[in-house]
């Protein structure tokens, strides 16, 4: 809803990329989407209402992939709503600290 209602569904890549290597093989492993929001959603509701279907499945490598996935996704959020639309160090791509890009938008 989020990325709905800041229409950056269409500048954010869906798609689970190499730069989250624990999310995708775990994503291929159990025959998820492609989509990494949704996958996303799913390791967030196993560790918030675990089940069997899930639980004991996810090492502690695919939480911090996941979790680096929503701060990237947080950060893009604040920076669309105050309208920013410069450069940015992209935490799941860059290298260092100057290693920069343009926000998706722009």
């Amino acid at each position: 809803m989020l990325f709905s209602s800041l229409k950056l569904a269409s500048y954010i890549p869906d798609g689970i990329k190499e730069n989250t290597p624990e999310l995708k093989k775990i994503a291929d492993e159990l025959k998820w989407s492609d989509k990494a929001v949704e996958a996303f959603v799913l390791v967030r509701n196993s560790l918030v209402h675990p089940n069997e279907k899930y639980r004991g499945k996810f090492e502690s490598t695919l939480y911090y992939d996941v979790f680096n996935l929503g701060l990237w996704y947080i950060e893009l959020s604040l920076l669309k709503m105050c309208e920013y639309s410069g450069t940015y160090c992209n935490r799941l791509t860059a290298k260092c600290i100057n290693d920069i890009e343009d926000v998706p938008w722009k």
